[in-house]
Parts: structure tokens; C-alpha cells; sequence
């Protein structure tokens, strides 16, 4: 069934086709598909519709059938416009045609003259042509000596700034400039314009020794208005001295002429702050350092102060003298130090002058201190600030010298004095006028010393020497007047003394080795006064003689009992011991008077303490021996009234 449907259905479509092919041949059908397939929206299409509405009018057959002939008609009169115009164009075109060849003519005339010319003139090309490139050789040759000269030779304005009188700042830039040629000249020998380089060079040289020559006069020059106190600097002169580096014979010459002037200066200043007015009496100070002259320590601080003012005043000027120069470099150091010392050191002689004056009025023993602590503050900071070599420190630490050789020479004297004549004990024990007036002047004198500028770790080593010839002589004089004294008047007398003193150390760090002998002997004559109060007591109360007793029998080795010893039988102890206890209730056996000269509290608790212990100590021994069974006492408890432990307390109670 399938098969049969198909074959119809082919069959159909096939004689369909096939009518459709039958109609297509027809006129009429080919014309109606034509005018469908029209694209009426075609700008040609729409252009020519245009056209033709311009001269085809009524709609008619007639109009219709001679539609063609207008169009070919007017095909026609646009083709002949088109004819007339190009024939006009034809015409034009011959015109031009005429013309180019009569160009073309001229054009083949003028190449055969330019071959001609051109075949005569080559020759004056050539050379044109070889003139130019040396022309062009030599422009770049002109350039290249411009750029040498430029760089290896002086301006007009440079060589003007050289030879004018006056020193500016364009002299300086035209002599570095001078310094940069000959530097480069450098480079050029050792190319192969040596020749060049060494004429350069030599010409430069003589333009560098004569700026020199000038800037060397200059500056000598410039140096007389440095003789004022404060004078002010020309900034180029710091330039100057910077640019004679190059030349330091010349620099040598000028810093010597800048410190000379610079000495007379300061020293005809200090002159004149002292009343003597140097070269300048026409203008005193309004007060002259020389009214304190009556009172050496002021007069003698007043002068070393000033100078120490100058001192920084020149710092500060050899600073900025200086400013141009590395701060690093050790010329700088040891340049600036030469101009301060040679500035500075014609004021030692001045002062030394003064300051000898003052010694020789023998003035006291702490104004000597004072005097040379002055001196001493002042040499350690001019150390600081110019050196220990300069001779403004050299000559300030021997003037301190010179005062603390008249200070112990001082010290000497009044030693002698107190041996000739030492002082005579007070009644009451107590330190004499001579020692309270020694110690304060030790006092005023440490205090002076703990406010100098001495370094901590040099203290105790300096000041030693110096307390030694101050307390020597005290020491020693107290022990020459002591002599005629007891034994315990006399350790209560030296413990007094010596406390004094001791007192007076305390205070202080850098005396704490001395401090530590004195108390060691303090500790000596405590312990004398010890043993002398308490051999005294025990005596009084009759232990002495039994402590000796049992002694001598603990170092023998004896078959008798203590109590068979003669002197140590129980009667004795028993008697003894009741003269102890009576001695002990009695309030005025135990008031130790001469412990209580003992000025200081705390040696004389130390006293009382030490006395009271070995009493009670004493009472102790001779208890534990009489309760020893190997001593033979019979009923031992008997004797004794109180018992070691109950003597201590009563005789410490009050301590």
C-alpha cells in the first residue's frame, strides 16, 4: 500500500511541474512575473520614475505607445549635447596638445644645455662639493677649540676678577676655576697633546702663584682689624685661609700674623680688665678687676674667669676662622689649638705675677686651698677646651702647684707651732680650742675640695695628701699633751680628739681609708679605757684578786682543790662575794665618771657596755668555777646571792 501512495504521489507532483513549465512559456505570464519581481524601493528605479514624470503627461495609449520613442528621442538630444561639449573639450585638448609639445620642445632644449653645463661645470661641483666638507670639518673644529678653551683657559671676567685689588667672591670662583684647569691639565698628559697640557699647565701655575701672592697680602691686611676684643670677621677671609691650604708655607705666614695680633689683643684686653690698660689706656673698663685686690680670692677668681671668658671668646672666633676647614681632619685640630695657645699664653705672666704677689703676703691656710682649687677648676676646664699641652693649662696647674707648696708650707709651720707649744687638756677632757680651730679649717677645706672638678676615682688618691698634713700634726699634738695625763684620762681625752675629727669625715666618701684608721684607733683607746675601768671596779670589789688566783690555778696542773688554794677558801668567796653585791645596789660605784667625759654617745655606750660585760663576765667565771665539784666547794649555792645571768641584767638595765 505504501508503495502505491508513493508512486501516485510522485506521478502528481510530476505533472504538476510539468504544467507549471507550460505556463511559463506564455508572454503575458512572463511580463506579470517581471513586474513583480520589480524592486520598487530600488533609489535607480525611484530616479527614473522621477525623470520620467518631467515630460510624460496624460496617462493614454497613444501615450503609452509612443512612451519608447520620447525616451529614445530624448536619449538622443542628451547624446548630442554630450557631442558639442566634448567637441568643445576636442578643441581645448588640441589647444593643450600644441602647447606640451612646444613644452616637450624647450624641455629636450634645456636637458641638452644642463648635459652640457653639467658636463663643463662637474669639475666646479667636485670642488664645491670638497670645499663644502672641509667647511664642515672646520666648524667642528671651531667648536672643539671653542669647548678647549672654554675649559682650559680663563674668561675675561675671571682673569679681571684675578688682578683686581680687592678679594670677592669672583676671585675665589676664577681660582677654583684656576685649580680645575691645572687639574685637568693632568689628564691631558697623559693623553697626546702632552705638549699642550705642559704649556697649559705652566701658564696656569703662574696665574695660581700670583692669585696666591695676592690673597696672601691680602689677608696679612685683613688680619689688623683682628685686634679688637670682639672683632668682626669678613666671611671671605674664611675663604682665604681655607684656599692657602694649597699653599701651607703661605697659610703658616697668615695664621701666625692672625695669632700675633690676636695675642696682643687679648693680652692688652686682660691689661686692662686689671687696671694696668695695655696699649689702650683711652678706654678703661668701668670697673677694673684690680678693686677686689684686697680680697686675694676674689681678685685671683676674678682674673682666671676673665681669662676663661677670653678663652671662650677666641673658641669662637678661631671657630669661625676656621669654619671653611674639615672639623675631622687633624690639621683642623691642630691648627685651632696653635692659634688659641699663641692667643691666650701672653695672659699667664700677668696672672702668674699677680698670683705670686698674694703668696707672698702669707695669706691664710683655707685661702691657699681656696686658691688653689680656684686654680685647679680652671686648669682642668682650659684641659677641656685647649688641651693639656697648651700653656695656659701648663701654666695654671704650676700656679695650683706653687699654692699648695705654700699651702703645706703653711701646714708645716703651724705643725712646728703645735709641737713647740701643744695644747693643754681641758679639765673636763674635751678637745682643745687648737683641734676645734684645726678641724674647721679641715672642714672648710674638704667641703672646697668635694666641690671641685676632680674626678671620683682621684679623690680619695689626691685628698689623702692632704689630709695627712692636716691631721698628722693634730693627732700628734694631742698625744704630746696627753703625756701629762692618767692612763684613762688619757684615752678618754684622745677618744674625744678623735671623735672630733672622725665626725667631720663622715660626711665625705673620699676619705673613707683615712676614716677606717681612725676609727681602728679610736677602737684601741675604747678598748683602754675598757680594761683600765674594768681592772678598776674589780679591784675596788675585791674580785681581782680571786680572778688571779683561779688563773694561776687553771694553768697549773695541781692536785689541790681551788678551794684548798690559800685566799680561795668559801669564807673568802663568801666574803667577796658580798662586798661585790654590796658594790653592785651601791648607785654611785658604777657611774664611771671619766666614761662620762666620753663626748660622742655612741663610743660612750660602747664604753659603759664593754665595761659592764666584763664585770658580769668576771662575777660568771668565778661562779662556774665555785659550782665545779672538781674545786671542792661545799654547798657552792650558799655563797653567791644572785647568779650570773640575774648580775648581767641588773648592771645592763640602764643600757
Amino acid at each position: 500500500i505504501n508503495a502505491e501512495y508513493g508512486v501516485k504521489t510522485f506521478l502528481i507532483l510530476r505533472t504538476w511541474q510539468m504544467e507549471e513549465s507550460k505556463t511559463a512559456q506564455i508572454p503575458l505570464y512572463r511580463k506579470i512575473q517581471k513586474v513583480l519581481s520589480t524592486d520598487f524601493e530600488n533609489p535607480e528605479f525611484l530616479t527614473a520614475l522621477k525623470n520620467l514624470s518631467q515630460f510624460y503627461g496624460q496617462n493614454s495609449l497613444s501615450s503609452r505607445w509612443n512612451l519608447r520613442e520620447q525616451i529614445e528621442q530624448r536619449c538622443l538630444n542628451v547624446n548630442n549635447q554630450f557631442l558639442a561639449v566634448f567637441d568643445e573639450i576636442q578643441k581645448e585638448l588640441n589647444a593643450v596638445n600644441k602647447e606640451v609639445e612646444k613644452m616637450q620642445q624647450s624641455c629636450v632644449q634645456m636637458e641638452e644645455r644642463l648635459n652640457k653645463t653639467k658636463t663643463q661645470s662637474s669639475h666646479l661641483i667636485q670642488q664645491a662639493e670638497q670645499l663644502s666638507e672641509s667647511s664642515s670639518r672646520n666648524v667642528m673644529r671651531i667648536k672643539v677649540i671653542d669647548h678647549f678653551l672654554d675649559r682650559y683657559q680663563l674668561s675675561k671676567e675671571e682673569s679681571d676678577a684675578l688682578k683686581a685689588p680687592d678679594v670677592d667672591q669672583r676671585f675665589f670662583d676664577a681660582l677654583r676655576r684656576l685649580h680645575q684647569i691645572h687639574n685637568d691639565c693632568k689628564i691631558l698628559l697623559r693623553t697626546q697633546h702632552q705638549r699642550a697640557g705642559l704649556e697649559i699647565m705652566d701658564l696656569t701655575s703662574e696665574h695660581l702663584e700670583a692669585a696666591y701672592k695676592k690673597l696672601y697680602k691680602w689677608v696679612r691686611n685683613e688680619c689688623q682689624n683682628l685686634d679688637k676684643e670682639s672683632p668682626e670677621i669678613n666671611k671671605f677671609l674664611i675663604s682665604a685661609l681655607s684656599a692657602l691650604k694649597e699653599r701651607p708655607v703661605l697659610l703658616s705666614y697668615c695664621l701666625e700674623n692672625v695669632a700675633s695680633v690676636r695675642r696682643k689683643a687679648v693680652v692688652n684686653g686682660f691689661l686692662v680688665a686689671i687696671g694696668s690698660h695695655g696699649d689702650s689706656p683711652s678706654s678703661p673698663p668701668k670697673r677694673s678687676i684690680s678693686v677686689h685686690a684686697h680680697d686675694p680670692r676674689r681678685y685671683i677668681l676674678d682674673m682666671a674667669a676673665y681669662i676663661h671668658q677670653q678663652l671662650a671668646e677666641e673658641i669662637g672666633l678661631a671657630n669661625d676662622i676656621l669654619s671653611g676647614w674639615n672639623k675631622e681632619s687633624q690639621d683642623y685640630q691642630s691648627t685651632r689649638r696653635e692659634l688659641l695657645n699663641t692667643a691666650m699664653k701672653d695672659t699667664v705672666n700677668p696672672f702668674k705675677i699677680r698670683l705670686n704677689g698674694v703668696l707672698r703676703e702669707n695669706p691664710p691656710v683655707v685661702l691657699l686651698y681656696q686658691l688653689s682649687n680656684v686654680l685647679d677648676f680652671y686648669g682642668r676646664r682650659f684641659m677641656e677646651l685647649v688641651g693639656s699641652e697648651s700653656d695656659l693649662t701648663i701654666s695654671f696647674f704650676e700656679c695650683k702647684r706653687e699654692t699648695m707648696q705654700a699651702f703645706f708650707a703653711s701646714l708645716e709651720k703651724q705643725s712646728e707651732g703645735l709641737k713647740r707649744t701643744p695644747p693643754i687638756p681641758p679639765s673636763d677632757l674635751t678637745p682643745p680650742h687648737e683641734v676645734h680651730e684645726n678641724v674647721n679649717k679641715l672642714t672648710e677645706i674638704i667641703s672646697i675640695f668635694d666641690s671641685s672638678l676632680v674626678p671620683i676615682k682621684e679623690r680619695e688618691t689626691e685628698f689623702t695628701v692632704i689630709l695627712s698634713a692636716i691631721l698628722d700634726p693634730i693627732e700628734q699634738a694631742c698625744l704630746s699633751s696627753a703625756t701629762k695625763l692618767g692612763k684613762m684620762e688619757q684615752s678618754v681625752y684622745m677618744i674625744n680628739c678623735l671623735s672630733t675629727v672622725q665626725s667631720t669625715l663622715e660626711k665625705y666618701d673620699f676619705v673613707t681609708s683615712r676614716l677606717k684608721t681612725l676609727n681602728e684607733t679610736i677602737q684601741i683607746y675604747i678598748t683602754q679605757v675598757i680594761d683600765l675601768e674594768v681592772s678598776s671596779i674589780l679591784k675596788d670589789c675585791g674580785l681581782s684578786q680571786m680572778l688571779s688566783l683561779l688563773k694561776f690555778h687553771e694553768s697549773q696542773a695541781s692536785k689541790v682543790s681551788l678551794s684548798g688554794k690559800p685566799g680561795m677558801s668559801s669564807s673568802s668567796i663568801g666574803q667577796c662575794t658580798r662586798a661585790f653585791e654590796a658594790y653592785l645596789l651601791d648607785l654611785g660605784t658604777l657611774s664611771m665618771p671619766l666614761v662620762e667625759h666620753i663626748l660622742v654617745h655612741g663610743h660612750r655606750s660602747e664604753a659603759r657596755r664593754g665595761i659592764l660585760s666584763r664585770v658580769a663576765s668576771a662575777y660568771a667565771a668565778l661562779f662556774e668555777a665555785v659550782n665545779n665539784p672538781m674545786n671542792g666547794y661545799e654547798n657552792p649555792e650558799s655563797l653567791f646571792r644572785y647568779k650570773p645571768d640575774q648580775v648581767r641584767t641588773i648592771l645592763l638595765a640602764d643600757l
